[in-house]
């Protein structure tokens, strides 16, 4: 039988609403004010509480937890005395990074807009006093809109003038493309200018440098050289074994790329998408059975035994 589950304080209902709530609050004052800076700062928390608790209100737990706590948290009935203690808004950005690898760019943003938060409520520091709007604003918008497209809503359920919303979050990704553009030109006119047995030298490091081992190789689009791009796994695609070893696949999103030649470096996947870096690609991790399965190893027993004092005879069993 499946409990019943009501929209308790931690559903994604809830949640959403009272993000909704708040940002009725923000509209009320001007983007240049301190009040609009801070009723955000709810906003952006209560709109990622609500994307988490979408996948399960139980991750919007702290490690210390028992089963009551799971049970109270999941809204079922019988356990509303028993509040446990939920995450910090850093904590829920960091499990929403794993579960919205689309979010990872906009980290930082993030957590330096929950620090100011904190400052705002916690000392006597006016945080959100002299910030300008094009330190935050249109990063804001955007993780908004990327919260809201988790819990399968849009703009328009949330905001008032959603069509000015999408065309100042259009213009700072046209804006980025264009500074993105810029750099790597820049780049490639710097490497230019180098004398070619220097080039020679610095692509062949840069071939030593990108080994499989460290991420996924792709041709650098201001030199030329071998670099590599890291990423995070999205989904497992295959687990082998063969001999003593379990080699697992998985399905990775770009995340950074790297050039040791040009010292080139872009982060985040919309702006790799935008170079034609950003399509997806396979990892492949290989580890032993005595670490897949958390066992250990003979040198460990090896050392433990050689440890261990050795013990008196006893004939008295």
């Amino acid at each position: 039988m499946n409990p019943k589950v009501s929209k308790h304080s931690w559903s994604e209902e809830s949640l959403f609403q009272k993000a909704k709530l708040y940002f009725g609050q923000l509209e009320k004052h001007e983007t240049g004010e301190w009040q609009f800076g801070f009723w955000s700062s709810l906003v952006l928390e209560h709109l990622a509480r609500a994307s988490l608790s979408r996948f399960s209100p139980a991750l919007l737990l702290g490690n210390k937890c028992t089963w009551q706590h799971i049970a109270y948290s999941l809204g079922i009935e019988g356990f509303s005395y028993n509040h446990p203690q939920n995450i910090s808004f850093n904590e829920v950005i960091e499990r929403l990074n794993v579960l919205l690898p689309n979010l990872n760019e906009y980290k930082s943003y993030c957590n330096n807009h929950a620090q100011r938060r904190n400052k705002e409520l916690h000392s006597g520091e006016l945080a959100f006093e002299n910030i300008t709007e094009e330190n935050w604003l249109q990063k804001f918008y955007i993780v908004c809109q990327i919260l809201l497209h988790s819990i399968e809503k849009d703009l328009e359920d949330f905001v008032s003038e959603p069509e000015q919303v999408r065309e100042l979050i259009n213009n700072f990704k046209a804006s980025k493309i264009d500074i993105l553009k810029q750099t790597i030109n820049d780049h490639k006119k710097c490497w230019g200018r180098k004398k070619e047995s220097e080039r020679v030298s610095l692509t062949e490091e840069a071939n030593g440098w990108a080994t499989r081992d460290k991420g996924h190789r792709v041709i650098c689009p201001s030199c030329g050289s071998t670099a590599l791009i890291k990423g995070v796994k999205r989904r497992q695609l295959d687990t082998e074994i063969k001999g003593d070893q379990i080699i697992k696949k998985f399905s990775m999103q770009p995340s950074e790329f790297k050039c040791e030649a040009c010292k080139l470096q872009i982060i985040g996947q919309s702006d790799l998408l935008n170079c034609g870096l950003g399509n997806s690609f396979t990892g492949t991790y290989v580890e032993t059975a005595a670490e897949y399965f958390n066992l250990h190893t003979e040198e460990e027993l090896e050392e433990a035994f050689n440890w261990y004092p050795e013990m008196e005879p006893d004939f008295n069993e």
